[in-house]
């Protein structure tokens, strides 16, 4: 869409970037805001599993199907491929890695609705516009990899367990 298009031209810093992370070629951070939200700037409270009405986020990547979002989070993987979120591992088998993983989520082009690429007196970052339309939530789509030495290795989501069992 015309939109995506001109989001993009208006956030990139490097053009004409070819590197491995799609995320060195964009400004650092931009604002979610559901086009519903009433509660910015103040927080409003939301369970476990919802998602704020705004939030920050750092950009990984655009493309005309959307705009792509990421946070990195501890984790770990075992020599099998099986992963998982953790601060710490309880039970650190042999060939038990910790590493980084990044969560990419996507918002659809199509709910994005419009920016403000100044910001407000609150948030200096831009601000993004989206429809909360999928569940409640800006994002269509999640996927998840490793991040090292300047590499993303994606991990497959069948095997992402909830803790390791050795």
């Amino acid at each position: 869409t015309p939109l995506i298009v001109r989001l993009w031209k208006d956030l990139v810093v490097r053009p004409k970037w070819s590197g491995p992370l799609p995320y060195q070629q964009f400004r650092t951070r931009v604002i979610i805001r559901s086009v519903d939200d009433h509660s910015y700037p103040n927080v409003a409270h939301v369970g476990d599993s919802e998602t704020s009405s705004w939030f920050k986020a750092n950009i990984w990547d655009m493309t005309e199907d959307g705009l792509e979002i990421y946070t990195v989070c501890p984790g770990y993987i075992d020599p099998q491929g099986q992963w998982w979120f953790s601060p710490t591992c309880t039970e650190a088998a042999d060939g038990v890695r910790e590493c980084n993983i990044a969560c990419i989520s996507r918002i659809p082009a199509t709910d994005i609705v419009s920016y403000d690429l100044d910001g407000d007196e609150f948030q200096d970052s831009p601000h993004v516009f989206v429809k909360y339309a999928n569940g409640g939530e800006p994002y269509d789509r999640h996927r998840h990899g490793i991040v090292d030495g300047g590499i993303f290795t994606p991990l497959s989501p069948e095997k992402r367990v909830q803790a390791h069992e050795s």
